[in-house]
């Protein structure tokens, strides 16, 4: 695979595959034209991405001539970049997004990039992410499962099959179970930093990829300390502190215990915060309330996972993404409408409060590094809302598109 973002990638990454001389692998193909017209094409085409959406994933590269040692066979190393002839992009996307679409089970989402500029005409990149839905077949009367090693693609036996259905079925019992776990351990107080209240927004993102390497093949995206400077460059906590420790890596504010940062070495995130909620007396004789603050949370929340977005592309982190947002020791929490007096923190009282303990909101999808995030996060943050009483974040207009509270 090409060690850049998809969107990226452009001549000069595809002239590097001849000047460095990099040889196919399981996550590297080459090929020199692009036969989708036949029945038995489209077979092969389908073979060839199944292969390598039901192993790590990888980029077939389309316009690329192989070298052939003297027996007239292929070596692996690319020789030449010829482009692909006679092709037009719009209607060659839709057609291999149709072909995947009708002959692929269950349905798989690729990404496809055009690098312009070579002999014959452009050069195609094919991205096929590791499936979390694993295994693909193919449909239409081949009804056969592929996978990739070092050699190649070859058809799934038997037992290599019902492997590879029960891990597909256990992965979201191991996320699920991660999940809990660390949950479980905030509301312990068992955190690298200690925070300053209970009541805990805690965001994870974690790559599915985390939990589809095997234990000897996790994949470290931050190995040295140049790496974490331009990790903490990403972030951009202008007065966090940061450490290595058992998980990977840590950021917190230096003279404050109200978040932190984890980044696992896998590229899970957890990210924990208790600013998000304030706490406040309407009066003086009254009790203290708290309340969420609405105009800082959905802020928070966007500019967390936008973060992460920009730290993927900058260590590959693999797609898709897992985004799971929870609220603890949160009953009686209510939603603050406006300021009142922003010196002292009052908050005029919304209409109702949450009446549980903890919020555990469904799992977020991001599987596109150029979707909208606050878009993708309406879900998540109607269903706060509503647990304040409201009928959804007001923070939208008709088209559905995030505005900036005031």
């Amino acid at each position: 695979m090409i060690n850049c973002p998809i969107n990226e990638i452009n001549q000069t990454n595809i002239k590097t595959l001849i000047t460095d001389q990099i040889e196919e692998s399981r996550t590297l193909e080459y090929k020199e034209e692009l036969p989708i017209g036949t029945d038995n094409e489209k077979k092969e085409f389908l073979a060839d991405v199944s292969s390598f959406a039901n192993a790590l994933g990888g980029d077939i590269i389309y316009g690329i001539k192989e070298e052939r040692n003297g027996e007239r066979k292929k070596t692996g190393r690319a020789q030449d970049i010829i482009g692909i002839e006679n092709i037009t992009k719009d209607e060659t996307t839709l057609r291999i997004e149709s072909i995947i679409r009708d002959g692929l089970s269950p349905r798989l989402k690729v990404q496809i990039k055009f690098i312009e500029g070579f002999r014959k005409g452009p050069v195609m990149v094919l991205r096929i992410p590791q499936s979390l839905s694993a295994p693909h077949m193919i449909l239409k009367g081949s009804s056969k499962f592929y996978s990739r090693n070092s050699a190649g693609k070859y058809p799934l036996d038997v037992g290599e099959i019902r492997s590879s259905f029960l891990t597909s079925e256990a992965l979201p019992e191991k996320i699920k179970r991660f999940r809990e776990q660390r949950l479980a351990e905030i509301i312990a107080d068992q955190t690298p930093v200690q925070l300053n209240s209970s009541r805990r927004f805690v965001i994870h993102l974690i790559p599915i990829s985390s939990f589809l390497y095997g234990l000897n093949d996790q994949k470290i995206i931050i190995s040295s300390q140049k790496d974490m400077y331009e990790l903490k460059e990403t972030i951009k906590e202008t007065y966090s502190d940061f450490r290595y420790n058992i998980d990977g890596y840590l950021f917190y504010p230096r003279n404050n215990n109200d978040h932190y940062y984890q980044i696992y070495r896998t590229g899970i995130v957890e990210y924990v915060n208790c600013e998000l909620i304030v706490s406040t007396k309407l009066k003086e004789e009254d009790e203290i309330k708290h309340f969420i603050n609405h105009q800082y949370f959905e802020q928070e929340i966007i500019k967390i996972v936008s973060r992460y977005t920009d730290l993927m592309k900058q260590f590959n982190i693999e797609i898709p993404v897992l985004i799971m947002i929870s609220l603890l020791d949160v009953k009686g929490v209510e939603m603050s409408c406006d300021y009142i007096n922003p010196i002292r923190l009052q908050f005029r009282r919304s209409p109702g409060s949450i009446d549980r303990d903890s919020i555990i909101l469904p799992d977020i999808l991001l599987d596109d590094y150029s979707v909208n995030i606050p878009n993708i996060l309406k879900p998540a943050f109607d269903s706060i809302w509503q647990a304040c009483d409201y009928e959804c974040s007001p923070n939208y207009d008709e088209q559905s598109n995030w505005i900036c509270p005031r």
